[in-house]
């Protein structure tokens, strides 16, 4: 009795696929079409650019104040950073997905980077704790126009 083996058209699709270039299924090749990323308004566009930049800086930002104890290691202050770096990424999320909620999730992404910012600005006694605030202000800035303009 010979075991059972599934259909041929199934392994034959996994060994195409070994063959491609690698990539090819990120890239928009042939089983995969291009993402519309070149069709988002520019104003969508500047407010994820920013998104990632404060998430970048928030989240870098966490071991440098835990190494500087004190103030910079306060949990509440903590928490904030990370607060702030996961509303930056929801928000990221709801933008690509042009969710009808997008709007929502703008004003509150703005009011936390902006909290973040603020928050910084306490501790701005160096460059890294500058640089974190002015990321998330930058932020917050491009939130507030995302919520004005409810693209």
């Amino acid at each position: 009795m010979q075991p059972h083996r599934p259909s041929g058209k199934s392994r034959t699709n996994v060994a195409a696929r070994r063959h491609e270039p690698r990539g090819t299924l990120l890239t928009g090749g042939p089983h995969m079409p291009r993402t519309a990323l070149n069709f988002i308004a520019p104003v969508v566009r500047q407010c994820i650019d920013e998104c990632v930049r404060c998430h970048e800086v928030c989240l870098s930002t966490i071991p440098y104040c835990l190494e500087q104890a004190d103030e910079h290691a306060e949990e509440a202050h903590i928490v904030l950073l990370q607060d702030c770096a996961e509303i930056c990424r929801t928000h990221i999320d709801f933008m690509l997905r042009g969710s009808d909620e997008q709007e929502r999730i703008s004003v509150a992404c703005a009011a936390i980077c902006r909290h973040c910012a603020d928050d910084c600005d306490r501790l701005s006694d160096d460059d890294v704790m500058r640089a974190c605030a002015e990321a998330c202000r930058r932020c917050a800035e491009s939130c507030e126009r995302m919520s004005i303009v409810g693209v």
